[in-house]
């Protein structure tokens, strides 16, 4: 009795086998990729050349177990890592923008703050540089007295105005400065403003 069951569970498994064949393959995995003929290949190996195109790695039922995307072409990873800094950039300045400020009025009274002191600041060196001019004037009118009286300038009248053009030199250039980083004040806290509307919307 028991040597005919034995036997019938093993003719039961041999015809499940052969007629299954996913039973006995159960457990393998296989590339699905596409070949240089743009056809589909199923192979339990893959060429270099073609996982480079990217591939499925598929069971034996052809369910897919992971995707591996192609390799990105040298133009394709700059472009990637600059949207990714781009993105990181973007991230953190939301970041600062929501710690500096609750409101859009934070941003505009900062932003007016900050201009002001600016133009305080360009104010007083365009009043230093009037100083200087009018000085400068004063030297130079006093050595063309001396000229006109055939007396010669003397050296210290000559060295005043040289440094003095020197000063003068460099408090237009230092108006200049600020002017810029008022103008540049005025485009970041902007951008400020438009950024922080979006990522906290006012509520109506």
């Amino acid at each position: 009795m028991k040597t005919h069951l034995k036997r019938f569970l093993i003719t039961c498994l041999v015809c499940i086998a052969t007629t299954n064949p996913h039973v006995y393959a159960q457990g393998k995995t296989f590339f699905r990729y596409t070949n240089d003929q743009g056809s589909q290949v199923i192979s339990d190996a893959i060429e270099p050349k073609y996982a480079v195109r990217g591939y499925d790695i598929i069971d034996s039922k052809g369910g897919i177990i992971k995707t591996v995307p192609a390799e990105l072409s040298p133009e394709e990873k700059i472009r990637l890592k600059q949207e990714k800094e781009e993105q990181r950039r973007i991230e953190k300045w939301d970041a600062e923008l929501l710690s500096r400020y609750s409101t859009v009025e934070d941003i505009q009274a900062t932003k007016k703050r900050r201009l002001e002191g600016v133009s305080n600041s360009i104010y007083s060196l365009k009043l230093t540089l009037s100083n200087i001019s009018d000085t400068i004037k004063h030297y130079q009118a006093e050595a063309a007295a001396n000229e006109r009286q055939g007396e010669q300038v003397s050296e210290d009248t000559l060295f005043s105005i040289s440094r003095l053009q020197k000063d003068r030199v460099f408090f237009e250039q230092e108006i200049e400065r600020k002017e810029k980083h008022k103008q540049e004040l005025t485009i970041s806290y902007d951008k400020d403003i438009q950024r922080f509307k979006i990522i906290k919307p006012t509520k109506n």
